[in-house]
C-alpha cells in the first residue's frame, strides 16, 4: 500500500515472495513503479477499493503518507482535513479484514513525537485492538552505508493468533564512509555536487513551524 516506486517490493525481492497487490495515487510514482516492476499499481483513491477483493496475504506493507506528521509539514496530524493524514486508518481496515500474519509500516521519525506522542499512542492502541503485538525501530540510513542522513521509523506487527519471532532491534554498524566521494543531490530542480553526508531536510525546505 502507498507503494511509491516500490521500495518495499525491492527489498522483498531478495527473498522468496510474491507481490499480489499494490496501490499508489501519485501519477509519477505509478510511472516509476511500472518501469521497475513491469506492472501498474492500483491508481485510484484507495478508499474506493473493496478490501475484501485483495488476495489473501501473509504480509502487509505500507509507507503511509507522512506529510502531516513530518517536521517539514504543518504537523496537523490526524486533526488535518487532508485525506492523506488519515491513510493509516485504511491500513487498519485492511488488517481487520485480511488478518495477515505480519505487517511492516514505515514513516518519518516525527510520527513518534507528534502531539507529544499521542498520535503514535493512537496507532498502537488500534493495532492492539486488531490483535497485533507491535515493535518499532528508528534507524538512520547513514548507519547502513549510505551517504544520507535519513531517519525513519519502521513498525512491525505480529498477529497474536500466529506468533512469530521478534525482529527488532536490528544491529546497525557505523560504516566508514569516504567523505571525499562526490554526492549528487537533486534540489530545487537542479543537481548540485557535495561531499560527505547529505541531509534529508535542510533549513531552507519545508513549511513547518521551524521551516525545517
Amino acid at each position: 500500500m502507498f507503494c511509491g516506486i516500490g521500495g518495499f517490493r525491492l527489498a522483498l525481492n531478495s527473498v522468496p515472495s510474491e507481490c499480489v497487490f499494490s496501490s499508489d495515487y501519485d501519477k509519477n510514482a505509478q510511472i516509476c513503479y511500472q518501469a521497475l516492476h513491469g506492472e501498474l499499481p492500483y491508481t485510484e483513491d484507495i478508499r474506493k477499493y473493496n478490501y475484501y477483493d485483495i488476495p489473501d496475504i501473509d504480509l502487509l506493507c505500507g509507507g503511509f503518507p507522512c506529510c502531516k506528521f513530518s517536521m517539514a509539514g504543518d504537523r496537523m496530524g490526524f486533526a488535518s482535513q487532508d485525506p492523506r493524514a488519515q491513510m493509516f486508518w485504511e491500513l487498519a481496515k485492511i488488517l481487520e479484514i485480511k488478518k495477515p500474519t505480519m505487517f511492516w509500516f514505515e514513516n518519518v521519525k516525527g510520527l513518534l513525537n507528534h502531539d507529544e506522542g499521542n498520535s503514535f499512542k493512537s496507532i498502537l492502541r488500534k493495532l492492539d485492538e486488531l490483535g497485533y503485538d507491535v515493535e518499532w525501530f528508528c534507524p538512520n540510513a547513514k548507519d547502513t552505508g549510505y551517504p544520507i542522513i535519513r531517519e525513519r521509523v519502521f513498525i512491525v506487527g505480529h498477529f497474536r493468533e500466529k506468533p512469530t519471532k521478534e525482529i527488532f532491534p536490528i544491529e546497525t554498524k557505523s560504516f566508514t564512509y569516504d567523505r571525499n566521494i562526490k554526492v549528487y543531490q537533486y534540489r530545487r530542480k537542479r543537481f548540485r555536487i557535495t561531499k560527505g553526508y547529505v541531509p534529508t531536510l535542510t533549513a531552507s525546505m519545508g513549511t513547518g513551524g521551524n521551516n525545517v
